[in-house]
Order: structure tokens, then C-alpha cells, then sequence
């Protein structure tokens, strides 16, 4: 079993500030101040919380904000970042977070994936997340917006390289996959965009509450699902939230070929910005897309059909196994 940055081994983060010292956007985010107090494992005490909570960057100051997971982990310090770059190199350039797959190291095991993965520092317990981004466009490479908790609850967003308007949505209760007869999850679905996802920056929302969960594309609704009953599994435990690139498993075709033999462009997913906040906070509109951004009307709806694995599981599957 991997251990990953939501493991509740690893302390929780309050943000006061960056490496620099200037003041953190999460500055007004509120947390209990056991938060900040050493070994402290408890998710409920480093939250996107507080009235004016409204977590936002552009990532221009990526690298003040950022740290490297085996840093992270050797010293959990509350005030050192507000993202763990979990895999991979990110790097921000011509006003992106460029999330790069890179070829697989000699000694990475034939077959296994490769990934690219940024995680907040902060818990969310209901709230709205949003990205603007730019898939990779590659064939076998999933573009990917999530939230992950440490009790395995999950909230998706899929984007695959092969198809260049898909946007797929999907959920997950305590890391349970209830699949349908053809191994697809029962709570997947595929949306699409009008316009190339690969070349256009596409704003995607998603709303958790205790009952609901929506996801839009530049303020269109894209899917809904709502709890059945007061007792129905639905995703209710504080999550990180959690961005990058994944290749598909060696094979499969649900991505498009995952078999990657010329590595010569590169591989690239582009993040403009991302921004989080509680329900009653303030949270500020991204700076991109611009205003007066003609939306994209969401189209051609259907079931998802790929056979579902969560996620961040397979997207760690390149950070080294803690125990």
C-alpha cells in the first residue's frame, strides 16, 4: 500500500506565510491553531474554512508556494507551503503551471504508469473548487482536477488525451468502486465542450455539498448527482484537492493508446489558475478566462464507459512505496 500526501500521518498545514515571507492568499482562511502545533494529524484543524476564505492563484509565485513531497515529508512544517508537488517537475512559464509528463526513468518497472502530481496543503469540507486549464491533447494521458481524502473519498475530473472535448466526471465513497457489468463505474460520466479543450483554456467548477455535487464548464452545468437517501455513501470527508497529468495504463485504449514510445514533444498539461472556498465565503472570480469570455455551451452528453480506477490511486504510482 502507498502512502500518499493525504495520508493522516503526515501533519496538517495552516499557510500564514510563504517562503518569501509575503502575506499567503490563505491568510484569511481560518484554522484552529492546533493547527500549526506539531504532529498534529487532524484534517478538521487546516481547512479552506472562514467567512473570508477564498483561496486563489495564477501560480506565478509557484515556486515560493511549493514543495517537494520528500521535503514535505521528512519535515511536515505548517508554514512552508501551500502545495506539495507530489511528482513530477512542474514549472511556470509564459503565465502557466506547466505540469509535464516526463519518459519513465530506466528503473521505472515495465508497465507502470508515470505521473505528474500537485496537492494542496489545505483541506476542503464542502466547498467549490475550480481550475482553468488546458489538457494535454495527448493520446493515452489523462489531464486530471480532483479532491482526495484521506478515507478515500473522491470527487473527479477526467479530461483524456485522446479526445479533445471530453470532460468526464465521477465519484467515489471511501474508495469504493460500484461498477456496472461492462467494469465502468456507476457514477462516471462523459461530457464534451464545443470548442478543442487541447488548445482553448475551459473553466471547470465543481460544488460540493453534503448532498449535491455539480460540475460546469465555464459556468455551463455539465452533471449533477444528489445523495438518494440521508443514509446513501456519498463523499463527506475533509479532502485535499489535487491537479496534474497521468498515462493510462500500458494497453489500454479508454485514454487512447497509453503506450507511449516517442516522447520527443512534450507532454503537457497547462493550469492557469485554480481558486477554493467554503460554502458563505467569498471566493473571487479567476483571473482567466477574461471577462466577457464567451462561454462554451456543455453538449452530446453520455454514461461513462471506461473501466474506472480512482484516480490519484493510479496517479501515484510513481512516488516511492512508504510502507
Amino acid at each position: 500500500m502507498r502512502r500518499a500526501i493525504s495520508s493522516p500521518w503526515i501533519a496538517c498545514v495552516r499557510v500564514a506565510r510563504s517562503f518569501t515571507g509575503r502575506p499567503s492568499v490563505t491568510d484569511r482562511c481560518g484554522a484552529s491553531s492546533s493547527c500549526t502545533e506539531k504532529g498534529n494529524f487532524d484534517p478538521a484543524m487546516c481547512m479552506f474554512a472562514g467567512e473570508y476564505c477564498d483561496f486563489r492563484t495564477d501560480f506565478a509565485d509557484f515556486n515560493d508556494q511549493a514543495i517537494q513531497y520528500y521535503k514535505y515529508v521528512d519535515d511536515p512544517n505548517p508554514n512552508n507551503a501551500e502545495f506539495v508537488v507530489e511528482s513530477g517537475a512542474p514549472a511556470y512559464a509564459n503565465g502557466t503551471l506547466n505540469v509535464y509528463l516526463h519518459p519513465p526513468r530506466p528503473t521505472t518497472p515495465p508497465g507502470r504508469g508515470i505521473a505528474s502530481i500537485i496537492s494542496t496543503t489545505r483541506f476542503m469540507h464542502y466547498g467549490v473548487f475550480e481550475v482553468t486549464l488546458e489538457q494535454t491533447g495527448h493520446p493515452g494521458v489523462v489531464t486530471t482536477f480532483i479532491s482526495y481524502s484521506n478515507d478515500k473519498d473522491e470527487i473527479d475530473l477526467e479530461i483524456t488525451g485522446a479526445d479533445h472535448n471530453n470532460t468526464q466526471a465521477n465519484w467515489y465513497y471511501r474508495g469504493i468502486q460500484d461498477n456496472n457489468e461492462f467494469g465502468a463505474s456507476v457514477n462516471g460520466f462523459v461530457g464534451h465542450t464545443k470548442e478543442d479543450n487541447a488548445l482553448i483554456p475551459h473553466r471547470y467548477t465543481m460544488n460540493w455539498t453534503e448532498n449535491e455535487i455539480t460540475w460546469s464548464i465555464n459556468g455551463a452545468l455539465m452533471h449533477k448527482v444528489t445523495r438518494a437517501n440521508k443514509t446513501a455513501r456519498f463523499p463527506s470527508s475533509p479532502s485535499r484537492i489535487s491537479f496534474g497529468v497521468w498515462q493510462a495504463q500500458n494497453g489500454s485504449v479508454w485514454a487512447g493508446n497509453a503506450t507511449i514510445t516517442d516522447w520527443t514533444a512534450p507532454i503537457v498539461a497547462r493550469f492557469y489558475n485554480i481558486r477554493a472556498g467554503p460554502h458563505g465565503g467569498t471566493p473571487a472570480p479567476p483571473t482567466h478566462p477574461p471577462t466577457g469570455y464567451n462561454p462554451d455551451a456543455v453538449f452530446a452528453t453520455s454514461p461513462a464507459t471506461r473501466p474506472v480506477v480512482p484516480a490519484l490511486v493510479i496517479a501515484l504510482v510513481v512516488i516511492v512505496a512508504l510502507w
